[in-house]
């Protein structure tokens, strides 16, 4: 299975997105927990393209994500999203300490870690992308 979408770059184009994207993680055989925690994984990922992401100009093209599913593996891919990676140090934080102190922002990286086997932000033909991949299926 291969989708592909293009997400406007505003936080309001998010609610149709995630609808979307349930159908098709439905009718790849998704479903409960594991669906809605990739949701949200996605959702995060596609909050802080909007957020960090290109801002002006020619940069306020759609957020490209493309989606396939083959042999129990889940590759989500967004494109355009800012020149970011997280730092070590801020992804070894407990992401209780940042709510504690009030501190904003950070704890949609964490969410990403935890439900995604695998997190990486790569360069390729002039394009910044965050890869989500997961093991589906393990129970």
């Amino acid at each position: 299975m291969f989708q592909r979408y293009h997400i406007p770059r505003a936080v309001e184009a998010l609610h149709g997105f995630r609808q979307a994207l349930r159908v098709d993680l439905l009718e790849a055989g998704l479903d409960g927990p594991e669906l809605e925690r990739v949701v949200l994984a996605v959702d995060e990922a596609c909050a802080n393209a909007i957020q960090h992401g290109p801002q002006s100009g020619a940069g306020q093209a759609p957020i490209l994500v493309e989606m396939a599913f083959a042999e129990g593996l889940l590759r989500i891919r967004l494109a355009d999203v800012g020149r970011f990676e997280p730092q070590p140090e801020s992804m070894a934080e407990d992401p209780r300490q940042r709510v504690a102190s009030g501190q904003a922002g950070g704890l949609g990286l964490h969410l990403m870690h935890r439900i995604m086997d695998r997190v990486q932000y790569r360069q390729a033909n002039g394009r910044h992308w965050c890869i989500l991949e997961l093991a589906v299926g393990r129970g």
